[in-house]
């Protein structure tokens, strides 16, 4: 308990201090206002928040969910409709993460890093969305696929506690962006997602090569 009460305080005022990336240059015309706004909405959701108990689902709190819930609930303070209020946050999401995607694309140039990246995912996947949060059941596990599914998601327990779940598929987008057509060697599926009404958010991860010399064997 005492860690608890060292650990959150300190990690919830990092998350804070990122606010400012989160209010990008045009998302409204008085921008220091608006990031006031959102940090009174931060505050606010973060001492309505339950503190997670696994280090990761802390990071995901003050650095992703909570800057998500502000920056929707300030515009939706400022009159904004739902549609757009959850646009404008899927940009700012987007944004960053085509930070994250430029990244991806020169690792998977280099074919040995190409050729770990399934194994990464995978450990990615138990590492930094784990259990309690996210609940994750396997569904292929193999040196050219990677595939499970995603029967509980943290993010989308989190938004329905602070009652604003529909900014969950926000977050989902991201995924695309991230993964889709990242290199001919790597494809990545997913059909649905829980925050758009599927039972399940289903990933597959595939080494094309691997899938391509596997059928010529034939």
């Amino acid at each position: 308990m005492r860690h608890e009460a060292l650990l959150r305080p300190s990690l919830t005022r990092r998350g804070a201090a990122t606010l400012r990336s989160w209010v990008g240059e045009g998302l409204v015309p008085d921008r220091q206002a608006f990031l006031a706004d959102v940090r009174r909405h931060y505050w606010r959701a973060a001492a309505r928040t339950a503190w997670p108990p696994r280090l990761a689902l802390q990071l995901h709190l003050v650095f992703s969910a909570l800057p998500g819930a502000a920056v929707y609930g300030a515009l939706r303070d400022r009159g904004w409709d739902q549609e757009p209020a959850v646009e404008a946050v899927a940009k700012v999401i987007e944004s960053r993460a085509r930070r994250d995607r430029a990244r991806l694309e020169r690792l998977a140039r280099v074919r040995p890093l190409r050729a770990a990246f399934l194994p990464a995912a995978q450990l990615i996947t138990e590492v930094g969305f784990p259990f309690p949060g996210w609940e994750t059941r396997w569904r292929q596990l193999s040196s050219g696929v990677v595939a499970f599914d995603m029967t509980r998601c943290y993010l989308l327990d989190t938004f329905t506690r602070l009652g604003v779940p529909e900014i969950t598929r926000a977050y989902c987008a991201a995924d695309d962006v991230l993964y889709s057509d990242l290199c001919p060697q790597l494809r990545w599926l997913r059909k649905g997602t829980l925050a758009t009404g599927a039972p399940v958010c289903d990933f597959r991860f595939e080494r094309v090569e691997d899938r391509v010399a596997e059928r010529a064997a034939r």
